[in-house]
């Protein structure tokens, strides 16, 4: 996608014209040219194209890595290269609202001193290497690279890789953990094997970055990275050695220096939200956090000039003031993106320092909203060539995330002892639970959250290689396991049996089951169902959306309750044959639990 990413002029008039120029790169080959207008309030009379011919000198071989050119990110072979990412929230620093833990734990420390507490300190190391060791794999990249991404952006916390500062045995001296760059290896290589790239973000820094501890693990007992010139420079120190370990590894797409900064540096204004002052919202220069940035550019440069380095800025990565210029010319500014307007005035600092500075956009991280705001705002970002990245991978018990990981029912448990609602349940139990909980973490364990990868890539998952069920005697259908839905999301269920119903995003959507019918004939099909006020109706088709309908228009009854359900029936006519089985809803306000079908005799 190209785009028009310069702010149109003021003529002071509807027939008073100017002439906007832009340089844009075309591909060879017929297309389709089409202009998209996110704003109105301006007339256009022509579109004009002409090749400019450079001087052979002047353009760039290919270096073999993703780079900076002027205010774009290209390929190796400089294309304009539009990152389509998801970040792995919750794996290497498990956040206590990712892992819904928030009203006991406002940091990863905390909530990891609460969990071995419990369960003992050798079990929590037992349940930690299998959180890490299950949460991203090869088969996650490939489900990655199906649903439509093209990179990954890993978030690190310090403390796989070196000590604390507080527990160093000599002062001054860093003690390297091999365990976690072999780990970063790995992950390096499996993305690279599927031919995606990798951004490596540090998102736990040395001391904490911010007094978001939630997202920085913040210690406020001991120096943060801005009060302690150690933290600073152990910083420093693994960005260099990152940056040595990786000088020659193509694959990787950036480095991403530092993960939403969120600190006061000077005495403010007087404001009504003294919390955003705090947290840097309103600093004018930021110079300590340049200076941070001007260090480790320059460390990371002494073993490494290929990669393209993204910056964030102060208030959660988007005060920029003071930050720019730097001194480097393979650079982007990476900007965050929570619980904004989808406006191009949103954008408009943005791309104000993208044109003064002439460096390109990354948007870094966004997400935790409704779908048709992601979808809006993936929409927006690619209009004007901005890459994002979004958040997150897979969340617990969530709608938001790519892939939903539910635990085992009894965590409840666990989460109203930390929580002082229960009383403290024993070790072994605890520690089970824990484990099931790293279990229900693997891909295969997991449940897509279809909507919200349709909302960010437009990709809607196909039964085309899912496996058939046999339906040879009594089969139940499981919503959770449907290989493929549109408008339509999991949720946990109150129901019989437990697992995950399917609720309707929207007045209509679909899912649908691949089965095998071994021998034509008559079927009893049964619906659980569960309505508030009434909802539906839905039908049964065959082979598509709108393809020959099996079943009548069927009508959930009243259950008085969107986790109250009933169980409805009809005979179905199914041929012999491979097919898929859709369940179509003609409209929503109604939940499914399952559906049975059995042969009649």
């Amino acid at each position: 996608m190209l785009a028009v990413k310069e702010h149109l002029p003021h003529t002071d008039g509807w027939q008073k014209w100017a002439t906007v120029i832009q340089e844009v790169k075309l591909p060879a080959g017929k297309c389709s040219l089409t202009m998209k207008v996110t704003q109105g309030g301006w007339n256009l009379k022509w579109l004009e194209l002409s090749r400019k011919v450079n001087d052979v000198s002047t353009i760039a071989a290919p270096s073999g890595f993703v780079r900076a050119d002027d205010k774009q990110i290209v390929d190796p072979d400089g294309v304009p290269l539009l990152l389509r990412g998801i970040g792995l929230g919750g794996f290497m620093l498990q956040e206590p609202y990712l892992m819904m833990q928030q009203r006991s734990a406002r940091s990863q420390w905390e909530m990891f001193e609460q969990i071995a507490g419990l369960i003992g300190k050798d079990n929590f190391n037992t349940y930690r290497q299998a959180w890490l060791d299950n949460y991203f794999t090869l088969e996650d990249v490939k489900q990655a690279k199906k649903a439509g991404f093209n990179s990954i952006r890993i978030p690190l916390h310090y403390n796989l890789f070196t000590l604390p500062i507080e527990e160093e045995p000599i002062a001054g001296v860093d003690t390297w953990l091999e365990s976690g760059f072999a780990r970063l290896d790995q992950l390096i290589s499996w993305i690279a094997s599927e031919g995606m790239y990798s951004i490596i973000d540090l998102h736990a820094a040395p001391g904490g970055q911010g007094l978001d501890s939630n997202i920085s693990d913040y210690d406020s007992s001991k120096p943060s990275l801005w009060e302690s010139d150690e933290n600073v420079r152990k910083t420093i120190a693994l960005w260099k050695r990152l940056a040595a370990r990786y000088a020659k590894e193509p694959s990787i797409a950036g480095y991403d220096l530092l993960n939403e900064p969120n600190w006061g540096f000077s005495d403010e204004p007087d404001v009504t939200d003294t919390s955003l002052v705090a947290h840097g919202c309103f600093e004018q220069t930021n110079l300590p956090l340049k200076d941070f940035y001007k260090d480790v550019i320059a460390a990371i440069r002494e073993v490494d000039n290929n990669h393209l380095i993204y910056v964030q800025g102060n208030c959660w990565g988007n005060n920029h003031k003071g930050i720019w210029p730097l001194d480097d010319d393979n650079i982007a500014l990476n900007f965050h993106r929570y619980w904004v307007e989808n406006t191009i005035e949103s954008l408009e600092e943005y791309l104000d320092l993208r044109s003064l500075h002439n460096i390109p956009l990354w948007m870094g991280e966004s997400g935790e909203h409704h779908n048709n705001w992601c979808h809006a705002a993936v929409d927006l970002l690619e209009i004007y060539g901005i890459g994002w990245s979004w958040w997150s991978w897979k969340k617990m018990q969530s709608n938001s995330g790519v892939l939903a990981i539910y635990p085992p029912a009894d965590y409840q448990t666990l989460l109203d002892y930390w929580d002082n609602s229960a009383p403290k349940p024993n070790p072994t139990y605890a520690f089970n639970i824990m484990m099931q909980i790293a279990e229900a973490a693997k891909i295969k364990n997991v449940f897509p959250n279809h909507a919200t990868i349709k909302a960010l890539t437009g990709i809607v998952p196909s039964c085309k290689d899912a496996a058939a069920v046999n339906i040879d005697t009594r089969v139940r259908l499981e919503s959770e396991n449907a290989c493929s839905m549109l408008n339509a999301a999991n949720e946990k269920t109150d129901d019989v049996g437990g697992g995950l119903n399917i609720w309707w995003e929207k007045s209509e959507g679909w899912i649908s089951h691949k089965i095998k019918i071994a021998k034509a004939g008559t079927y009893q099909a049964r619906y659980r169902v569960a309505s508030l006020g009434g909802g539906g109706p839905f039908q049964i088709e065959l082979n598509q959306v709108g393809g020959s309908p099996a079943g009548q228009p069927q009508y959930p009854p009243v259950t008085d309750s969107w986790q109250k359900f009933s169980t409805i029936e009809e005979t179905l006519q199914l041929p012999q044959g491979e097919y898929e089985l859709v369940i179509r809803a003609l409209a929503g306000g109604w939940n499914l639990n399952w559906i049975e079908l059995a042969p009649v005799i």
